[in-house]
């Protein structure tokens, strides 16, 4: 058999079976138009299954390419000396990052990761201007030492709504211009680096 008329029957096989569908669902279906010339790609389309969306996946809190990790999270299992470079010093005291801070040499947008409702708005003497949004039943994301608040509590945003500006915080003077942002999962505190494109 050559090649033509194997793409003959294949192309002849495909509108039998478009057929078949589209009878078969205007049977169910009181809208389907069967003197359109679509009706058989209408029943299709009726099929169709809801995939995930970029909404679905968590996305970073920044939107500029020029970011770099100036804190890391702080993880029981690293090494010694990543366990280190993730404590924060301020004064006598070392705090074990629960976050990660984001620097970039110019303030940059805030953006909220996920769709939610800002469940608080704070100032913070230590770490700056602090934005909770509750973003499912089970994530909370929190963005730290920024300014030039776009929200207010009992919002609801957008994934990719800028909630405000980096800015800088007294706990982490010399980071300078910076965002700190944890994501908290059923209440425990993880490493957003690991969750970023992640579908919820």
């Amino acid at each position: 058999m050559n090649k033509t008329k194997i793409a003959l029957y294949s192309i002849l096989g495909v509108s039998c079976v478009l057929s078949v569908v589209g009878i078969g669902m205007s049977f169910s279906s009181p809208k389907m138009n069967l003197a359109s010339p679509n009706h058989s790609i209408d029943a299709l389309k009726s099929f169709s299954i809801p995939v995930a969306t970029e909404s679905n996946t968590i996305g970073k809190p920044f939107n500029i390419e020029n970011v770099s990790i100036a804190e890391s999270f702080y993880d029981y299992q690293a090494s010694d000396e990543e366990q280190r470079d993730s404590l924060i010093q301020f004064e006598d005291t070392y705090i074990q990052s629960k976050g990660i801070g984001y620097k970039a040499n110019e303030e940059f947008d805030v953006i909220s990761i996920l769709d939610g409702e800002v469940i608080s708005i704070e100032e913070d003497s230590l770490y700056g201007n602090r934005v909770t949004v509750k973003n499912t039943s089970s994530i909370t994301s929190i963005y730290e030492s920024i300014k030039d608040i776009t929200v207010k509590e009992g919002d609801t945003v957008k994934k990719g709504d800028v909630l405000g500006r980096s800015s800088e915080s007294n706990i982490n003077k010399e980071l300078g211009n910076h965002l700190y942002f944890e994501l908290i999962i059923n209440g425990i505190s993880v490493n957003p680096e690991e969750y970023y494109e992640k579908e919820i």
